[in-house]
């Protein structure tokens, strides 16, 4: 250790702190829509719609199914997520998925699938056909392994 001179400060030392701000992350409420009876009425495409919203961090999966088979990412249009207004870190994701008319008139099954930080290991499954006429909700866990990805 160096010595003093009597009188002499010891070396000042700075310290640099920073608070990070941690934000509990909050699940998503996912509502589906089925297409609206003006669309269909023209008998040429149908818009089956999914909102997720008031969910926090910003990060989600939307995707979708048509009778329990992915669909490809080319065939729906994500908007989002975008913060919502009045709403500090809350974000709200729109999913559009255009069919043919005559699909939806068939009664194939439409679903929404969300993933999100806020439902852990999980994923919402909002799901539409012209028979209901009504959205109908199951949760979907997710349980992964070392060596592979088992769905239940």
């Amino acid at each position: 250790m160096a010595a003093r001179t009597p009188g002499s400060h010891p070396p000042q030392l700075t310290l640099w702190c920073f608070l990070v701000a941690a934000v509990s992350p909050r699940n998503p409420s996912v509502y589906i829509f089925p297409p609206h009876a003006e669309e269909l009425a023209l008998r040429e495409s149908a818009t089956i719609t999914c909102l997720a919203s008031g969910f926090r961090p910003r990060a989600i999966l939307v995707t979708w199914t048509q009778q329990d088979r992915p669909v490809p990412q080319e065939a729906y249009t994500n908007i989002g997520p975008v913060r919502e207004a009045g709403k500090e870190e809350r974000y709200f994701i729109y999913s559009k998925f255009n069919v043919l008319a005559s699909e939806w008139e068939r009664g194939d099954t439409y679903a929404c699938v969300v993933g999100h930080e806020g439902l852990p290991m999980t994923f919402v499954h909002r799901s539409v056909d012209k028979a209901s006429g009504k959205p109908t909700a199951v949760n979907v866990s997710v349980i992964l392994s070392d060596t592979d990805v088992t769905c239940y």
